[in-house]
């Protein structure tokens, strides 16, 4: 009888181990959050998308084909003209953007300054550097850092907003 109910739980385990690896994976890390924070969680794994809730808020990321800017991402922070998005990330203080362009690094890096000063940000810091450009903008109690560098023949950006 026991043998009976170990291999009918590997048999299910086969049969719906990519489920059976996530629901694992998702307590695991149930786990670790509480162990290191005190506070429990809810975690939901899909395969591009991950949904983490606490007692503190919610925190989602998508990525690849599933990827995409979240419906409350500040209007007045623009999105690269004919970027592919490669992933998001929601928290409650703010965002974080990751997309790729066929554009140089001087193109999106003039772009962006162009763009946010038009919607009222003001530039806090510019560094070019011979693989990097970081922008950093504010306004009022708002933040959004910009590091411009090469990937592999395209430009990546990677876009962070802050609520300060």
């Amino acid at each position: 009888m026991r043998y009976t109910i170990y291999l009918f739980v590997f048999l299910l385990m086969i049969g719906c181990s990519e489920k059976v690896e996530e629901k694992i994976a998702e307590k695991v890390a149930e786990k670790a959050i509480e162990a290191n924070t005190g506070t429990k969680a809810n975690i939901d794994i899909n395969k591009e998308s991950l949904q983490i809730t606490t007692k503190n808020g919610e925190m989602s990321i998508t990525s690849g084909k599933s990827a995409k800017v979240p419906d409350n991402f500040p209007k007045d922070i623009p999105v690269y003209n004919g970027s592919v998005l490669d992933m998001a990330m929601e928290v409650p203080q703010g965002h974080s953007l990751s997309f790729t362009t066929k554009h140089s690094m001087p193109k999106v890096s003039e772009w962006y300054l162009k763009e946010m000063i038009s919607k009222g940000w003001t530039k806090e810091a510019h560094m070019d550097m011979k693989n990097q450009t970081m922008l950093v903008f504010k306004k009022g109690e708002r933040g959004v850092n910009l590091v411009i560098t090469p990937d592999n023949g395209h430009t990546r950006l990677a876009l962070t907003s802050v609520k300060e």
